[in-house]
């Protein structure tokens, strides 16, 4: 619970530091940005769906509280709007999430992604798409080494996804 609170906090806080030079989408008429989406491949389901699941009920709840409060506040724009998130599962697999993570960015124009529950090979793979579409990614990594470590002391056979080395 407390990662959880943690890190809508610090969702907020990326907010208002990007939000600023995201364009979003945008009326026509004025060009003025009604949404802001944020994209999110993360794993619902294998491996490590827990974090994944733990980090998207953090992400929608800090969400949902910007939003009631009327969205984030673009200076440029003198305008609040809303955030929408758009959630993706990865299935636990990089290849998917990098996979996924392309198509939020040209399917969906989010305007960044997010990994707040980031596997290291997950991230990577997703940090090579954001780089070739010049998207913004923030994450937050799950140390390597303990988590190696619980792999190599658990009894249940090892899938095929599960932190190659």
């Amino acid at each position: 619970m407390k990662k959880g609170i943690i890190f809508s906090l610090a969702l907020v806080l990326v907010a208002t530091m990007i939000l600023p030079f995201a364009t979003g989408c945008s009326s026509e008429e004025s060009g003025v940005p009604t949404e802001i989406i944020i994209g999110q491949p993360t794993s619902l389901t294998g491996n490590f769906a827990s974090a994944g699941i733990c980090a998207t009920f953090g992400a929608e709840a800090a969400i949902a509280d910007i939003n009631a409060q009327g969205g984030v506040y673009l200076s440029k724009y003198d305008k609040k709007v809303p955030i929408r998130l758009v959630t993706v599962d990865d299935q636990s697999d990089e290849n998917k999430s990098a996979q996924l993570a392309e198509d939020l960015i040209l399917r969906s124009k989010v305007n960044f992604i997010i990994s707040p529950a980031g596997f290291p090979q997950c991230v990577a793979t997703k940090a090579i798409v954001c780089d070739k579409y010049k998207i913004i990614q923030t994450t937050g990594v799950v140390p390597m080494e303990p988590t190696l470590a619980l792999r190599d002391a658990s009894s249940t056979p090892k899938a095929r996804n599960w932190l190659k080395t």
